[in-house]
């Protein structure tokens, strides 16, 4: 089972993992979850690194 609190301490997510990963409920688990990259991780870094140069361009 995974549990996810708020800053606060509150639960805000608690299944088991198969279905945090597949059904999040609380919107900010479905956001966390779709942050993790996948894909080759040569066009992962590629990509970063290419942000990180925009955002440093300003």
């Amino acid at each position: 089972r995974l549990l996810r609190e708020d800053r606060g301490g509150h639960i805000v997510e608690l299944q088991d993992a198969d279905a945090i990963y597949e059904r999040p409920q609380h919107p900010y688990t479905r956001r966390l979850l779709e942050a993790i990259p996948v894909g080759d991780p040569a066009q992962i870094r590629a990509r970063m690194a290419a942000r990180q140069k925009a955002a440093e361009a300003g």
